[in-house]
């Protein structure tokens, strides 16, 4: 599974109070609560095996399916390097 299709799926999983059930695009705004949010980001650092450093991450970073894929990137380059 592509990460983009993973996160799709991640982000559906996580909508505890405030299910979707359409298909997401790409760019859609996500619109979090706060246990989901912190239930997504949990399944994120287990599915990815990264470390999010909460110092530096910011809301935006889960404004779409394009900006988390966008952090997983970054965050798995760093775990490279």
């Amino acid at each position: 599974m592509n990460s983009r299709r993973q996160v799709k799926q991640l982000v559906k999983e996580s909508q505890l109070f405030n299910p979707i059930e359409h298909e997401l695009l790409d760019d859609e705004e996500l619109v979090w609560d706060s246990m989901s949010l912190i239930w997504f980001i949990a399944s994120l650092e287990s599915s990815f095996n990264i470390q999010l450093d909460y110092r530096t991450i910011d809301l935006k970073h889960f404004n779409s399916i394009t900006a988390i894929d966008l952090l997983i990137e970054k965050e798995l380059k760093g775990a490279r390097a």
